[in-house]
């Protein structure tokens, strides 16, 4: 007798075995390439300003400590225990970010932080995932209600409610995420084709005038219209921005080797992180980030179809649009695609708030991930199995007359 022979599959080499395990696992690539990423883009800043090298690596292992653990507590905590707890949360997050836009501190001529202590937090970081969940929940009681998905409604009035306050700071970046997602998830709830042709040129409008509103942002416009107009004006970052892509070439310069950190673009590890890592990785490693964020979707997409409930299916689906559109925003603007907004790189740029609130939506997104999943098992063992049908067995001997 022969031995039978195991079947290797593409899956079994992966160390997860289900969409809510992938999304940890690529989540976990993209924190460890960033924590390189910032060392190597602040080295010599950090040694420059405060005498230690580490000093940006250390406050970011602090913010990637805590964000484990949020990360950790969310993904542990049934997600529709958010449905009671969204008020009194949401009220909070909102009075924060007035707070700091009225009392915070002034940093290159906004405010945006509350100080705590030795550490800072940005309110408007967590008004993005609160109007995720927010919406979530209006939009699964409308939907399992059989109610339309309305233009005017109450939703719609607490998003502009919050993107407002977050525009006072000021941070029409951060303000258009936080009324940009919301929209979106409405559309993809099913808000009807005429909504939305009386919705776009409403939402254009209004970007335009937002975007006229104050000199340094037609500036910006201007950057991204054609930079090479004004290379040590208005387009600075941007032509800086692409010649330190440019210059990565195919395989990059090597890791710590780039020329960007000597002060030659600004916002190097924040905003503008994307451009470091493609000078000193190259096209190959900027291809790998881009089907990192390609698998966050895709598991997302599959959490989100799987979901057990409407709640869980328009929250996951807001949390792949939230993160994986602030990175497809984030890495077309240092690549000339799009204006300058502040928008940071999810896990790899040094933002503390952003990767806090980034790592608490990933642990909702687990948690809803292995609900669902749980779901499903519980629902084949729960099918009889098929009924075998055996057939009499024919005989083979002829009769003889």
């Amino acid at each position: 007798m022969s031995e039978e022979r195991k079947k290797f599959t593409l899956g079994s080499l992966l160390p997860w075995h289900n969409d809510h395990e992938g999304v940890i696992w690529v989540v976990l690539i993209l924190m460890t390439i960033g924590m390189l990423n910032i060392f190597s883009s602040t080295f010599i800043k950090a040694e420059n300003d405060f005498g230690n090298p580490y000093y940006y690596l250390t406050r970011h292992g602090i913010s990637l400590v805590l964000s484990l653990i949020v990360m950790f507590i969310s993904s542990r905590t049934n997600y529709h225990r958010w449905r009671h707890w969204i008020v009194p949360v949401g009220v909070a997050v909102l009075l924060s970010v007035l707070a700091a836009s009225v009392a915070g501190p002034e940093i290159n001529g906004a405010r945006r932080w509350l100080v705590l202590g030795p550490l800072s937090v940005q309110p408007s970081e967590f008004a993005k995932l609160i109007t995720v969940i927010i919406s979530a929940y209006y939009l699964s009681y409308q939907l399992d209600k059989n109610k339309p998905i309305v233009l005017v409604s109450r939703l719609i009035f607490i998003i502009i409610a919050f993107a407002v306050a977050v525009e006072t700071g000021p941070d029409l970046g951060t303000a258009a995420v936080v009324f940009g997602v919301p929209i979106i998830m409405m559309l993809l709830a099913g808000m009807s084709y005429k909504l939305i042709a009386i919705l776009t040129p409403i939402l254009l409008a209004g970007g335009y005038y937002l975007c006229t509103l104050q000199d340094y942002r037609m500036a910006r416009m201007n950057a991204f219209l054609n930079p090479w107009s004004d290379p040590q004006g208005f387009g600075f970052q941007t032509v800086r921005s692409l010649t330190a892509i440019g210059s990565g070439g195919f395989s990059g310069m090597g890791l710590g080797h780039g020329l960007s950190k000597y002060d030659y673009l600004p916002e190097a590890h924040t905003d503008f992180a994307f451009a470091v890592f493609s000078q000193e990785n190259g096209f190959i490693c900027v291809c790998g980030v881009l089907l990192l964020y390609g698998m966050l979707m895709l598991f997302s997409t599959r959490i989100a179809n799987n979901a057990p409930d409407t709640f869980g299916q328009l929250l996951a689906t807001g949390i792949m649009v939230l993160i994986v559109g602030q990175a497809t925003v984030n890495m077309m603007m240092v690549s000339g695609f799009f204006p300058v907004v502040g928008v940071p790189l999810p896990f790899i740029s040094y933002a503390g708030s952003a990767l806090l609130m980034s790592s608490f939506a990933v642990g909702l997104l687990y948690n809803i991930g292995k609900s669902g999943y749980e779901k499903q098992l519980q629902e084949q063992e729960q099918e009889p199995p098929p009924v075998r049908r055996i057939s009499k067995p024919k005989s083979s001997l002829k009769l003889v007359k």
